[in-house]
């Protein structure tokens, strides 16, 4: 859960690297075309 100012991009890329470290066998994760850019890349 995240503040209403913080978008779900800036929240996936807080959230992405913490994620990894916990569950380093999740290579892949889906995303809507919010996600699009350099996020993703």
């Amino acid at each position: 859960m995240t503040a209403g100012n913080v978008t779900d991009r800036q929240a996936a890329q807080m959230m992405l690297p913490r994620l990894h470290e916990l569950f380093a066998a999740i290579t892949l994760v889906w995303a809507d075309s919010g996600y699009r850019g350099r996020l993703v890349a």
